[in-house]
Parts: C-alpha cells; sequence; structure tokens
C-alpha cells in the first residue's frame, strides 16, 4: 500500500465491494483500516480537495478563478453528503500588468489586447497596413475598385456577343483579385521589413500580454512580478486594482 496508486470505485448493487486500481484491488474494509491506521498515505483528487480543505480549514469565502468556479459549482451534494458547510465563491479579479513601453504602444497603435492573443501576425499586418502611406493605400484601393468595377460590365456586356465569354471573363477577373492580393501581401512584407522598430514594438507587447499565446495570468506567477517590482506592487494592485467582477483590467506598472 505504499505505491502510490490511483483507485476507482467497483460498486455492486448494495455497496461498494472493492477499489480497482491498475492491476491492484483492494477490499473496501481494507481501504478503510488503512485510511484510519496511515491518513498520511491518502491524499484528496481534485474533486475532494476542496472537502477536505473546508473541513480542516473552515472557510466563509473561496476567491477562485473561472475554471475553478465551474467545477466547485458541482460540489454542493458532495458538501451536503459529508455535512460540510459549502463557503460562499467569489470570483476572483482578473488583470494583465504591463510595463509603461507596452501600455504605450497599445494605446499610441489603438490595438485592443485581445488582438494580441492569436499566435499569428494578423493584427501586425493589420497595424501595418494602417501605416502605410495614405498615397499607397488610396492608390490600391482604386486599383482594385476600378478593376471590380470594369470587369463587372465586361461581364454584363459579354453575352451580347456569347454567352460562354462572361465564364472566361469571370475567371480572368478572379486570377486577377487573386494578383492583386499577392501583390498586396508583398506590399505589407515590404512594410515590416522597413519598419523592424514598430514589429519589435508589437512582439514585445505581445511577449507580455500573452506568452505563448496564453493569457498572462495563466503562465507567469505573481512571484515574477514581485521579484521584478518589489512589495510595492502589492499596494499599488490594492489601490487600483478594481473587485468589478466580469472585467478584466489591464494596469500600468
Amino acid at each position: 500500500m505504499n505505491a502510490v496508486v490511483h483507485l476507482e470505485v467497483v460498486e455492486s448493487a448494495a455497496s461498494v465491494d472493492v477499489f480497482v486500481g491498475g492491476s491492484v484491488v483492494v477490499p473496501a474494509p481494507v481501504l478503510v483500516e488503512e485510511a484510519r491506521q496511515h491518513p498520511e498515505r491518502f491524499s484528496p483528487n481534485v474533486l475532494l480537495r476542496p472537502l477536505v480543505q473546508d473541513t480542516l480549514f473552515p472557510t466563509v469565502c473561496y476567491v477562485a478563478g473561472p475554471n475553478e468556479l465551474a467545477y466547485l459549482a458541482q460540489l454542493k451534494p458532495v458538501y451536503d453528503h459529508f455535512g460540510v458547510p459549502e463557503p460562499l465563491m467569489a470570483p476572483r479579479a482578473t488583470a494583465t500588468l504591463l510595463d509603461s513601453a507596452a501600455a504605450k504602444f497599445l494605446e499610441k497603435y489603438q490595438v485592443p489586447l485581445e488582438a494580441l492573443q492569436p499566435d499569428d501576425e494578423a493584427a501586425l499586418n493589420a497595424l501595418l497596413e494602417q501605416q502605410l502611406p495614405r498615397s499607397v493605400d488610396e492608390a490600391f484601393e482604386q486599383v482594385t475598385g476600378g478593376v471590380d468595377e470594369g470587369m463587372a460590365r465586361l461581364i454584363d456586356a459579354l453575352p451580347l456577343i456569347d454567352h460562354t465569354l462572361a465564364d472566361a471573363a469571370k475567371s480572368s477577373l478572379g486570377r486577377m483579385q487573386h494578383d492583386l492580393r499577392k501583390l498586396h501581401e508583398k506590399i505589407i512584407h515590404a512594410a515590416k521589413r522597413r519598419d523592424e522598430t514598430l514589429r519589435r514594438q508589437f512582439a514585445r507587447t505581445r511577449a507580455q500580454a500573452f506568452p505563448g499565446g496564453h493569457p498572462q495570468e495563466r503562465s507567469i506567477g505573481f512571484v515574477s512580478f514581485l521579484n521584478r517590482y518589489g512589495p510595492a506592487l502589492i499596494d499599488r494592485l490594492h489601490d487600483d486594482l478594481a473587485l468589478d467582477f466580469g472585467t478584466h483590467w489591464v494596469i500600468t506598472v
């Protein structure tokens, strides 16, 4: 019984007879006696941990993250079964901490925080497109609009000569639109090469807000921020972090 074994309940019609874990089969009375003699050899799973915790340290209110709230909400029958008062549940405050450079980047370019999460360059491409010289942007829009408008008129007129030509014209239009899209991509890539500073600022801000594509609070422990900014950070969060449930805050530190 010294080995770490995950045991599952096997029930009969009347009661629990045995617990099974892999090739290990333990009769229920043996397991109960083992728990009485050596409670240190047992640990609760994710379902029973809150119950054991609230038995040892009675809790008035438990502050939990969104995933915890989802499964804690299912535990009321378990609390009732063991006669343990279930604590109140409250969602914890949620925030992303950014340094001043990252916060200025978001404000200057009006980039929504959530746009940084996807692990691709869609948001960066959109930002670079906004930075294109207006003359280039206007010329490209004029060309694409002119091609669409001119080809639409031609497609409508061709059936007067031969109705099969309309399909050929539509195919030609598709190829032209494809070529224009490829040209636009080349323009964006050229803008990326030209504006490396903007790319670095974008990558740096995204690495802070969504390291590895994951929310900061799910990836970086709070101790990391304490090591960087010191104990004064706790006072700062106490003063600035509003307990407005359902709102995610961005705090500049």
